[in-house]
């Protein structure tokens, strides 16, 4: 069944690995929403009485505009198969799963409320998706001629 994963698909010559496809798409959803939630957020505690917000009305939603506009930089490499991009993926991944461990060793960490359901699914996605980085086929997929080109560069 593995075999099934990276085997070519005639009718698509560059035809990705599903799980490749799923978690581009989830971080990129996840990278929308959360930009998307964070200007809301700003917008709606603009005029708040603590003030901290009156400060920079401007500049926290440009920096979130920047943060999401070079993570979806990353998704569009990772998709595209770069080293660099798996890489770092792997880093963030090993990351997630050291913030999740330490937030469920809290006594009021993880409960099984719907948020605390979906952080442990998301981390349970995270946890299958940094095994498949790391498995051989995954390896030489992102390693492939092709794949490692620079960009503007013609072979």
């Amino acid at each position: 069944m593995a075999d099934t994963l990276f085997a070519a698909e005639p009718r698509l010559p560059s035809a990705r690995p599903l799980p490749l496809v799923a978690s581009t798409c989830w971080w990129a959803v996840l990278t929308v929403f959360a930009f998307a939630y964070s200007t809301f957020v700003v917008v709606r505690d603009r005029n708040s009485q603590d003030g901290v917000l009156e400060i920079l009305p401007i500049a926290v939603p440009a920096v979130f505009f920047l943060v999401s506009c070079n993570l979806l930089v990353f998704l569009w490499s990772y998709w595209q198969g770069y080293v660099w991009a798996r890489m770092l993926a792997i880093v963030g991944l090993v990351l997630k799963a050291i913030n999740y461990l330490r937030l469920a060793s809290h006594p009021h960490g993880v409960g099984l409320d719907l948020v605390h359901m979906a952080a442990t699914v998301h981390f349970l996605f995270s946890l299958y998706i940094l095994h498949w980085l790391t498995t051989r086929q995954v390896r030489s997929y992102f390693t492939a001629p092709g794949r490692t080109r620079q960009p503007g560069v013609v072979s």
